[in-house]
């Protein structure tokens, strides 16, 4: 079970702790957190003369509602009628939040203001009870930080015994992968896209973020040259899909026209992914890529 979880108020730039022993604001013992859970919707078609049905499609097309049950008590934090306030300040149904629960996170709104318990044993001038109700459009949970993809130095075997020398042919070894080859873990449960920061040292065109795994390609416009200083921005995140270019992370202005539109924003599977940044012409080290990656979660191993 999850014994401690932060809320953070984007909008005031605030963040209250809930646990269950020593914060202000203390979590029910028994019924703390409900998470919610989602519900699939399934397509189905039957032809005739078959047993059962087949699958059109599978899809959740519903938010996730999580509850918070927690007690206010009077102590060195407050009194009952100081929390009050702060809660109801606090939970602004038209402010975005996020919780943080453990190295999980899930954004959303509060869909209600602050609920109370009507029975004075439990509402009092010494201790209270309340409920937070949070709706979330975005069902899925993330981890705290983006991961980042890694270069890989696995080196692609050649050598066979016994060795055949062939006069005047070269012997290969083995490949060693090139200078934008990474290896991205999704350990979520979906695929997802992902992050590029695509730094230019020196002059190249056509750029193409690879995905060896599914053999998709997100593709630049060959007639379209960066130069040394630029810096290219892709987010294939759905919902948040974006080209971006410019030299300095603090003024990239829209690049939406770049894209090669016989291309896609391509995404990461779950488990491993081996991509690849290439340019039709210039030299590829003349790109420094940084990739990142959210991975999604259904529900929490906690809950």
């Amino acid at each position: 079970m999850i014994e401690e979880i932060s809320i953070f108020n984007k909008t005031l730039n605030q963040t209250i702790l809930l646990n269950k022993s020593e914060a202000g604001f203390l979590l029910d013992n028994d019924n703390a957190i409900d998470w919610g859970y989602l519900n699939a919707s399934i397509s189905d078609f039957h032809t005739v003369s078959r047993v059962g049905v087949g699958v059109n499609n599978v899809e959740i097309s519903e938010g996730r509602t999580i509850s918070i049950v927690g007690w206010l008590i009077e102590d060195s934090y407050g009194t009952i009628e100081d929390k009050k306030k702060q809660l109801n300040t606090f939970c602004n149904p038209f402010d975005d939040i996020v919780i943080y629960a453990g190295e999980y996170k899930i954004t959303g709104s509060f869909n209600q203001t602050v609920q109370y318990s009507k029975q004075n044993k439990e509402n009092n001038e010494i201790i209270c009870k309340f409920m937070l109700r949070i709706f979330c459009a975005d069902p899925l949970f993330t981890y705290k930080e983006p991961q980042e993809a890694m270069s890989y130095e696995i080196y692609q075997k050649l050598f066979t015994f016994p060795l055949i020398w062939v006069t005047g042919e070269d012997i290969v070894f083995g490949i060693r992968p090139g200078l934008n080859d990474f290896s991205m873990t999704n350990s979520g449960t979906l695929a997802t896209g992902f992050e590029a920061y695509l730094y230019i040292n020196s002059s190249v065109s056509g750029i193409s973020i690879n995905n060896l795994t599914t053999g998709k390609s997100l593709k630049l416009k060959s007639t379209v040259t960066f130069e040394s200083g630029d810096i290219v921005y892709i987010n294939t995140v759905f919902g948040s899909r974006v080209i971006k270019s410019g030299t300095s992370l603090d003024n990239l202005t829209n690049a939406f026209q770049t894209f090669d539109l016989t291309s896609e924003f391509i995404e990461a599977i779950p488990g491993e992914n081996k991509m690849s940044v290439t340019v039709e012409t210039g030299d590829i080290g003349g790109i420094d890529a940084r990739l990142y990656i959210e991975p999604l979660f259904y529900a929490l191993e906690e809950q």
